[in-house]
């Protein structure tokens, strides 16, 4: 991408490979601001008057830790004279193939189905956002093609995005939230036994996931044996738990965000730390309207570790004396 034709907000995904021509001179300094913070700077060779940068969207994703969209700058300062362009980041990996961040919330589909007094969470980042400084989200009940029930949920900042969380009504129904142009539904209906998938999405935004599924706890344990006085003992013993989750009858709305689990960070079901991988998908064996999915969720902290297991996890009996004599 040309950084003199950089738009005003830009998925990071597509700063990894700027261009910048009509530099005069061998070499350019350069700098990257993220978040107020000077994150890197170096000088670079210029050839034939083009100046090339590389991986400054994994640099801007490294700076940005948890916000949704940091406000950035990079400044070339060359023998010819000098050029800062400003812009916002939005934190992603994945290729976007035009985003309009004016018209949509950072999510990955348009409906949402939840339980009532489910815990909700949307982020946006716009230019009128930024023009309008942080609004009110509208949320209404819309019945008969009428809304009615209006509510206003405030909204805290992440970075140069806005964000919002907040509890669904009790009543179920169909729901309505406004942020400008931008608009979301959310259908509350009674989802039986259900699990809890929290992660930041592609898009670095909160999620919250309400997935009915089959949720098995495997745990695998190795563990290394050596002979001590002709006596075998274990030693580094170690317990890996992982969820094998399986779902069926999955709606589209529903299957999308499950199914980019994998390109998803911070991500815990029922509260468990977990790390998303092996995720399979089809669709469902009734009809093509419906989706199933299977996934491995390796677990961060062991479930029920055994209480022998650290004394079992050293070949030694005796306390080790690190000090050099």
């Amino acid at each position: 991408m040309d950084l003199k034709s950089l738009p005003g907000i830009v998925p990071t995904s597509s700063i990894n490979i700027l261009t910048l021509s009509g530099i005069v001179g061998d070499s350019a300094f350069v700098e990257l601001i993220v978040a107020g913070k000077l994150i890197f700077s170096d000088s670079f060779a210029v050839l034939d008057g083009v100046l090339e940068l590389w991986n400054f969207g994994d640099m801007v994703i490294d700076a940005a830790g948890d916000a949704v969209a940091p406000s950035c700058s990079i400044r070339v300062t060359a023998d010819g004279g000098g050029l800062e362009q400003s812009f916002i980041a939005v934190v992603t990996r994945i290729d976007l193939d035009r985003p309009d961040f004016n018209s949509s919330f950072l999510v990955s589909s348009a409906p949402t189905l939840a339980p009532p007094g489910a815990r909700i969470a949307l982020a946006a980042v716009g230019s009128d956002i930024r023009e309008t400084g942080l609004p009110s989200l509208s949320l209404s009940f819309v019945n008969d093609g009428s809304d009615t029930d209006s509510m206003l949920v405030e909204g805290n900042l992440s970075g140069a995005a806005a964000l919002y969380e907040f509890d669904l009504p009790e009543k179920p129904g169909l729901y309505r939230a406004d942020l400008g142009h931008r608009h979301h539904f959310f259908l509350v209906a009674q989802l039986g036994q259900h699990h809890v998938i929290f992660c930041r999405n592609c898009l670095n935004a909160p999620e919250y996931i309400y997935l009915r599924a089959k949720v098995t706890l495997q745990r695998t344990r190795t563990v290394n044996t050596a002979q001590v006085g002709g006596r075998a003992t274990e030693y580094d013993m170690k317990l890996v738990s992982e969820y094998e989750v399986s779902a069926s009858g999955l709606p589209e709305c529903l299957f999308i965000p499950v199914s980019l689990l994998p390109s998803a960070s911070s991500i815990s079901i029922d509260g468990v730390p977990a790390a998303v991988s092996e995720l399979k998908t089809q669709h469902s064996r009734e009809t093509d309207e419906l989706f199933e999915c299977k996934f491995t969720a390796t677990l961060s902290r062991n479930l029920l570790t055994p209480a022998n297991a650290a004394a079992r996890s050293r070949i030694f009996r005796t306390q080790f004396d690190p000090s050099f004599n």
